[in-house]
């Protein structure tokens, strides 16, 4: 007799394997997310980069996380997440580098938002966005954004923190 059926006890039916865990909503495109897409992976997928903006803050979405992930440096233009009017981020960023030369720069260094700064901005080299870079995004509060993750840049890093 074979084990019993997991989703069952949970009154789910069928195979277990047709509710392996995976990622709901996969993004690749410039766009202002919704809540609705709370959870989703965003990827710059592309050199030329583009722009994610959040969702307006409201009650009953905070708590809604993003995930940002660059699999294509950055090599044109910026990979951008920016917040809405009146919101900012809070918490820090880890940054590294890639050291291709022994005096590529200073070691890994921890950037954190300031009270103005409204988004992320990495240009591919020393404000990060080379492969690798990964980003989490909460809404903490009515008016604030948490902000965690570890950026990969090059050269003499820069904060990747913006104010516009």
């Amino acid at each position: 007799m074979g084990s019993p059926n997991p989703l069952a006890q949970i009154g789910l039916a069928g195979d277990p394997a047709d509710y392996a865990i995976r990622r709901r909503l996969v993004l690749t495109s410039a766009q202002t997310l919704t809540s609705d897409q709370s959870g989703a992976l965003c990827l710059w997928n592309l050199a030329a980069g583009f722009t994610y903006t959040l969702p307006t803050i409201t009650a009953n979405i905070v708590g809604a996380w993003y995930d940002f992930h660059v699999t294509v440096s950055a090599t044109s233009v910026a990979h951008k997440v920016i917040a809405g009017a009146g919101q900012y981020l809070i918490g820090a960023l880890h940054q590294g580098v890639i050291d291709t030369t022994p005096a590529a720069g200073p070691g890994p260094k921890f950037f954190t938002a300031g009270g103005s700064d409204i988004a992320v901005s990495m240009a591919g080299t020393t404000t990060g966005g080379l492969i690798g870079t990964r980003i989490r995004l909460e809404a903490a509060t009515a008016s604030t954004w948490a902000i965690s993750g570890c950026v990969v840049g090059s050269g003499n890093i820069a904060t990747p923190f913006a104010t516009s």
